[in-house]
C-alpha cells in the first residue's frame, strides 16, 4: 500500500523471537491524524502491559511523523480494547454504527 510506513509498526518480541504484541499505524498528513489498525497481543502475553506499550510507542512515532491526533475504529463492543485505549489516554469522540445487508 502506498501509505504504508514500516516505522509505524511497533512490535514486541518475546525472548524466543515470537511476536508478543504489535500494532500498525497509518498517518494521514492532510488531517494530521493517525489511525491504529490493527492491534494484537498473543493470548499468552496478555495482561503484561504490552498492548499499552505498543500503543504508546505508536503514538510517539506518529507524532514524530506529524500526527496531532490518534483515532481507533471498531472497539465499541470490546471492553478489553476500550480499557486499553482509554488507559492510553484516548477518549471517545463518536460511535459509528455499521449497517449492512446481503446483496
Amino acid at each position: 500500500m502506498p501509505d504504508f510506513d514500516r516505522y509505524l509498526v511497533p512490535v514486541v518480541a518475546a525472548q524466543d523471537g515470537r511476536f508478543a504484541a504489535y500494532c500498525i499505524g497509518w498517518v494521514d498528513h492532510r488531517s494530521a491524524s493517525a489511525e491504529i489498525e490493527p492491534l494484537a497481543t498473543r493470548p499468552g502475553f496478555r495482561k503484561l502491559g504490552l498492548g499499552h506499550a505498543v500503543v504508546a510507542e505508536l503514538i510517539r512515532r506518529a507524532y514524530a511523523r506529524g500526527a496531532l491526533s490518534v483515532m481507533v475504529w471498531g472497539v465499541n463492543e470490546n471492553p478489553q480494547a476500550i480499557g486499553l485505549y482509554t488507559s492510553s489516554g484516548l477518549t471517545t469522540r463518536r460511535i459509528l454504527r455499521e449497517m449492512k445487508r446481503p446483496v
